[in-house]
């Protein structure tokens, strides 16, 4: 019986100074903002084809009441300064409003916020000042008062209004101003209970998604180039301690013979022997606090392996075209497999030490 020889793979000739570790950091950072252009995109992309109601990007229905004769909302500053592009067909679009009452005829109405509030003066009502949908919850501010002076269909300052009994849709063209939606009882008599949904036709999703998908890929190209920049391997260097100087095994990495183990390996086992030995003087409490001299290493290694997951996508196209395991990348994918191994070894798989 004898032991194998022992192979070490050639070294990629170049050193991991502060120039490649800050390009690396770099590139891992890129690829976080990619990943998250990507995201959003989809994100984008799939609010932009799956969730419309005939056109238009929807709310859900939701009840919203209140004791008093009114529900208003906060105002909606559309400033002068706001461009006519935002406002256009193109982009934000058309606004819906459908609003249900189960107990008779609704009104909804879009009027200038200046007009409504003088409407609403010395009149109990419920502005809605903030909704959470997840799971519904819609928070009121209350204003004391008495009944309006008539029913709000009878007014004039409206730009939009929908009447009714069963589902009223309220069809709006933002523009300029100050504006206010106002939901009532069609006869102005108080306690409204009304089932509301908000839409617009949000025509820029679509752009929107695309233009954060093409940043995406972009900033990902950048990303794997500073990466691959960092990684790549530089020119031949020196063998390594016990390599043979001179044939060719200086030129694939062979080494001597290893020496032989405490106990023979029986020929057809798998040639692998582990041997754990118990350090003398070791800290009696250090597994407490393992987890804290972990934290560094766990921050790092979170940035490396987003940056090994980009790498092996770059290491999986160019095995597949050109047969070869780019040998930089190589290199960094079993250095960042070594160093969690190692930490997680020294943590608590295994409570080892870190040698």
């Amino acid at each position: 019986m004898s032991s194998a020889p022992s192979y070490a793979p050639p070294p990629s000739g170049r050193s991991w100074g502060a120039g490649r570790i800050i390009v690396l950091v770099l590139g891992v950072i890129t690829a976080l903002v990619a990943f998250g252009l990507l995201v959003g995109g989809c994100v984008t992309l799939w609010a932009d084809q799956t969730q419309r109601e005939e056109g238009f990007l929807t709310t859900n229905t939701e009840t919203f009441r209140t004791d008093g004769y009114a529900l208003a909302s906060e105002r909606l500053d559309i400033d002068a300064e706001t461009p006519s592009w935002v406002l256009s067909e193109s982009f934000i679009g058309d606004v819906r409003v459908q609003v249900e009452s189960p107990s008779g005829e609704v009104f909804a109405g879009i009027g200038p916020a200046d007009e409504v509030d003088a409407y609403l003066d010395g009149v109990a009502y419920a502005v809605v000042t903030d909704i959470d949908y997840g799971p519904f919850d819609a928070d009121y501010r209350e204003s004391p008062g008495g009944a309006p002076d008539g029913p709000p269909g009878s007014e004039t300052f409206w730009t939009a209004t929908a009447t009714g009994s069963g589902e009223q849709t309220l069809t709006w063209e933002p523009e300029r101003g100050d504006w206010s939606l106002v939901v009532m009882n069609a006869d102005a008599s108080e306690g409204v209970e009304a089932d509301i949904s908000v839409g617009a036709e949000a025509e820029f999703l679509g752009w929107l998604a695309a233009a954060l998908l093409i940043a995406g890929l972009v900033v990902l190209a950048i990303a794997g180039l500073l990466i691959f920049l960092a990684v790549r391997p530089g020119g031949p260097a020196a063998a390594p301690p016990g390599a043979m100087a001179a044939g060719p095994g200086a030129q694939t990495g062979v080494v001597p013979a290893a020496a032989p183990l405490d106990q023979a390996v029986e020929m057809g086992d798998y040639p692998v022997a582990l041997r754990g030995d118990l350090d003398p003087g070791l800290g009696r409490w250090l597994w407490l606090v393992k987890w804290l001299l972990l934290i560094p290493h766990v921050i790092v290694l979170a940035f490396l392996w987003i940056a090994f997951f980009v790498m092996t996508v770059f290491a999986f196209f160019a095995i597949l075209f050109t047969g070869r395991y780019p040998r930089g990348i190589f290199d960094f994918n079993v250095g960042v497999i070594r160093w969690t191994w190692r930490a997680w070894f020294y943590g608590y798989w295994a409570n080892g030490t870190d040698r």
